[in-house]
């Protein structure tokens, strides 16, 4: 048969569906090749015939998938639905808290097929794959829509953890975890979290009225010392701020997350260090009030002399004690 005849012929065949072709692996339709390309293609006999029902079936579920579809490509379309199935599957379930993800052996097994044998598996299978597309994408959905109140309430529970009424909360967030139940309904986090914040937010604010309570008794010590009330302002104002010794203000605790970020920038521990420092802190800044009405002590320098008699050395003794008792007389240290 001449050569043109052949090439007709694989192409009415191809067509038709009663034959396949792919160029280096990769299924290639009949538009795609011409009379160069179809002697270097690897053709094989099509043995199943689908009906336009199928086809439309089949069609359905590329478009609910969103996948695009052209009517000599169906094959390479249904790989696609099956790559954006399996994607789906795994973000509909994870690690704990979730659930694990769903199995997806059918789907890579559907992908594994060829031509109108894949077509045909899609269409075999098409309730399952569009009751699994719908109920993972529900879960997909839920994972985006929970998971960040989930890892709010695990710092949370962090901040919480030397409050002994967390306990409780606790376990019934490892069980969350441990039993995978993210996804439950009714929502399993919200009252969980609601809980874990109002007890913090309490915590919180003890915490921070018993530091102020501390830091009102410590001030009031040290404006009530002689030794800070003969300082000037401008002094006084140096040493409380070298000693840090600036009151914190109560931090705002109007919503959740206003308490997790409070929490993330002094924790409940670090308040309570805080209230502890205070007195040494106190005790510091008084002794430093202290240090500086300390008189200047003023240096006397023995003056030279050349001596050679007993009441030579002692009326440079005499004179010398003069000078000192001076200085000392008048409240100035003073160093030789």
């Amino acid at each position: 048969w001449p050569r043109d005849a052949v090439d007709g012929a694989i192409f009415v065949l191809l067509a038709t569906d009663h034959l396949r072709a792919s160029v280096n692996g990769v299924p290639t339709p009949a538009r795609n090749l011409d009379q160069g390309k179809v002697s270097g293609a690897d053709l094989r006999a099509e043995t199943i015939v689908l009906t336009m029902q199928q086809r439309l079936e089949v069609r359905k579920l590329f478009t609910e998938a969103g996948v695009q579809w052209r009517s000599d490509e169906e094959p390479q379309a249904a790989r696609r639905l099956m790559d954006y199935m399996i994607s789906l599957a795994a973000k509909s379930g994870g690690e704990s808290p979730l659930p694990a993800p769903p199995d997806t052996v059918h789907l890579r097994e559907l992908r594994d097929l060829d031509g109108n044998a894949l077509i045909l598996g899609l269409y075999n299978e098409r309730d399952r794959l569009r009751s699994e597309m719908s109920a993972w994408r529900e879960n997909a959905e839920r994972t985006g829509a929970r998971r960040p109140a989930w890892e709010r309430l695990s710092r949370l529970l962090h901040h919480a953890g030397g409050l002994a009424e967390s306990r409780r909360l606790r376990e019934q967030s490892g069980a969350i975890a441990r039993e995978r139940t993210l996804l439950d309904e009714p929502d399993p986090v919200p009252p969980l979290l609601s809980e874990t914040t109002d007890l913090l937010r309490a915590a919180l604010n003890e915490t921070h009225e018993r530091y102020a309570e501390a830091f009102d008794a410590e001030m009031g010590k040290l404006e009530s010392s002689e030794t800070w009330r003969k300082l000037s302002e401008e002094q006084r104002s140096g040493i409380l701020r070298a000693s840090g010794l600036q009151k914190q203000h109560k931090p705002r605790l109007e919503g959740g997350a206003a308490v997790l970020d409070a929490l993330n920038g002094v924790s409940l521990s670090e308040w309570e260090n805080l209230t502890l420092s205070l007195p040494e802190r106190f005790g510091r800044a008084l002794a430093e009030a202290a240090r500086l009405l300390e008189p200047k002590a003023v240096r006397v320098r023995p003056p030279n002399a050349s001596l050679a008699t007993e009441d030579e050395v002692d009326q440079y003794l005499k004179d010398l004690r003069g000078r000192i008792m001076g200085h000392i007389d008048a409240g100035r240290p003073v160093t030789l």
